[in-house]
């Protein structure tokens, strides 16, 4: 082989190293968020405080994040938000929630019931029907069925998520 041959072929090897490296700890498609909990969490969070509220479900400070999702190469990040005044809040811990990072009831639904903690409970949000059980979403619906695709919620990113909504939508007491 010769001098050039080999030098393009060296070039290729290196690139194939870097690609896989950054393949190993910057998948493409994020895994999926797992079942911290079966049950919501109710927290106080501070005026002016900002929260990471934990998506991949994997963190062990529920339901906020401790960076596990890095470390365990989720390619999932943390939703980030601030409190807009002090009160007590239940937050979602079994990730399904439609309205992140407040609880929606979505916990109780059969199939996050059945599902393991520490596993996967649905393949992506379903939105919960007038009795509370969940639905297939509708054409018009931001929420997304297969979760390789999900890397922010439809307002852009998780730093510009909303830090409330309206009283008694989100399990706000």
């Amino acid at each position: 082989m010769d001098r050039p041959a080999q030098l393009a072929l060296q070039k290729l090897n290196q690139r194939r190293d870097i690609s896989s490296w950054l393949a190993r700890w910057f998948p493409k498609a994020p895994a999926k968020p797992v079942v911290a909990l079966k049950t919501p969490i109710k927290v106080e969070l501070v005026a002016g405080k900002t929260y990471r509220w934990c998506v991949c479900g994997r963190s062990k400070k529920q339901p906020f994040c401790d960076g596990s999702h890095f470390f365990q190469r989720t390619g999932l990040s943390p939703l980030k938000f601030k409190a807009q005044e002090t009160r007590m809040v239940v937050l979602c811990t079994c990730k399904a929630t439609q309205k992140p990072p407040f609880c929606d009831g979505t916990h109780k639904s059969e199939r996050v019931q059945k599902a393991e903690v520490g596993f996967p409970a649905l393949r992506g949000w379903l939105p919960l029907s007038k009795k509370g059980s969940p639905s297939e979403p509708s054409t018009h619906s931001w929420l997304v069925k297969d979760f390789h695709n999900l890397r922010s919620p439809i307002w852009g990113s998780w730093e510009q998520a909303p830090a409330t909504v309206p009283v008694g939508e989100d399990g706000i007491k």
